[in-house]
């Protein structure tokens, strides 16, 4: 549900020319940031429409990235 829902709106904002990149950040707030014992969960997800992949990261990769 959360990747249809950021796919819906990075498309409405291609289309309304608001956007260029082909990459695009989704976060899943229901899931855990912290699994606890220093492991971070994998709540984010970098989703490339151009190279048709999508990959799950932890809080630390997303902030790094941005």
């Amino acid at each position: 549900m959360v990747l249809e829902r950021a796919r819906a709106l990075y498309l409405k904002k291609v289309s309304a020319g608001a956007v260029k990149n082909p990459c695009y950040f989704a976060m899943d707030a229901t899931r855990p940031g912290d699994l606890g014992n220093g492991v971070l969960g994998r709540r984010y997800y970098v989703i490339c429409e151009a190279s048709r992949s999508f990959r799950a990261v932890s809080a630390a990769m997303a902030a790094a990235a941005i």
